[in-house]
């Protein structure tokens, strides 16, 4: 990964790239393209329809909990997306408190290519 300047600060951010054969448990990243566009549907109760593999987002934050005093920050946001050659995943780390503004303004930034290859 590399530490990442925007107009907000600085915060670090890493990225990888699965290529469309490779295996994750029993399946390859083509397997989870090649999903229904209806299967939002059935997850969603019918409320998100017709929306394709591609056009998923796969979020995940860790935070410093849900408690009072400190506050609730999300240290560490994980996003993954299906790309035509793959699986690309995006993780944004906040090493101090006052990373969060950096780390949110580059979450919601368009991605950036030049995607580095999983080993």
């Amino acid at each position: 990964g590399e530490v990442v300047n925007t107009a907000h600060g600085s915060h670090f951010e890493t990225e990888r790239h699965f290529p469309l054969h490779h295996r994750h448990g029993s399946y390859e990243i083509a397997d989870l393209a090649a999903l229904s566009p209806d299967l939002l549907s059935a997850l969603s109760g019918g409320a998100i329809e017709g929306i394709p593999p591609d056009r998923w987002l796969f979020l995940d934050t860790e935070t410093t909990g849900l408690a009072g005093g400190s506050g609730t920050y999300a240290f560490l946001v994980g996003a993954g997306s299906i790309t035509p050659d793959g699986f690309r995943i995006r993780q944004f780390f906040m090493r101090d408190y006052s990373e969060e503004a950096s780390l949110l303004d580059q979450f919601r930034a368009p991605p950036v290519s030049g995607l580095k290859a999983a080993e």
